[in-house]
């Protein structure tokens, strides 16, 4: 009986040692996990990102950028569109990718232009007379920081502005990120940190309407409570 007994008491300590480990290694997983979300978030949304919109809305479209890229200037009148559609709810967050030449004084002229809150302005310029500056083969700068200039931007500063090392910090920051987010072509979209597989303007639209929708029934989910 008592051989019975030592048998049944080690059978049953054994099994709380399996589960305690059990526990601690689903806590493990649980925790490198949410670390992973975490990197992976940062990944995307860095403190030094424009962001278009309310700050605080509840989704996001990071979009993957390059300003002499014309199908970035195509889908940038369709983000400024969400973004009037959803004020409340929809923010945007853009980071820079460089696969042109002439790309990186192009981002230079929109660092530059944040430092005088002219940033949407400029942008819109560029995205405008692209045509005119943003040739592959040979670029004309001169060309774009003119159509900054008819943007309300003071060239002599943002000159001076656009040479701070601390853009040339944020071009290679975004790089890091665009390799690590497995971002190959511009522009590419997440939507609260989901890649948009299928890029097209009917899939972003839709993409948005069903994060926006979810937002909201947890809302009112939430108020019902």
């Amino acid at each position: 009986m008592n051989r019975k007994r030592i048998v049944v008491c080690a059978g049953l300590i054994m099994l709380l040692i399996f589960g305690g480990l059990t526990s601690l290694q689903k806590s493990e997983f649980m925790r490198k996990a949410n670390e992973n979300v975490r990197i992976a978030q940062e990944a995307l949304v860095r403190p030094h990102s424009p962001i278009l919109g309310r700050e605080a809305a509840p989704v996001t479209i990071v979009e993957f950028f390059d300003p002499a890229c014309e199908t970035c200037r195509i889908y940038y009148p369709l983000v400024v569109d969400i973004l009037e559609k959803y004020p409340d709810d929809v923010r945007g967050v853009l980071r820079y990718v460089s696969f042109h030449q002439g790309s990186d004084e192009a981002i230079s002229i929109l660092e530059a232009a944040r430092h005088q809150n002219l940033f949407s302005p400029v942008l819109l310029a560029l995205f405008r007379g692209q045509k005119e500056w943003g040739s592959h083969k040979s670029p004309d700068l001169n060309v774009a920081w003119d159509l900054a200039a008819k943007a309300g931007m003071d060239i002599e500063r943002g000159k001076i502005d656009a040479k701070d090392p601390a853009i040339a910090t944020i071009i290679e920051q975004d790089t890091a990120d665009r390799k690590s987010n497995k971002v190959t072509g511009a522009p590419t979209f997440f939507i609260n940190g989901k890649q948009l597989v299928y890029r097209d303007r009917r899939t972003l639209m839709n993409a948005v309407d069903r994060e926006v929708s979810k937002v909201k029934v947890n809302s009112a989910s939430q108020v019902t409570e």
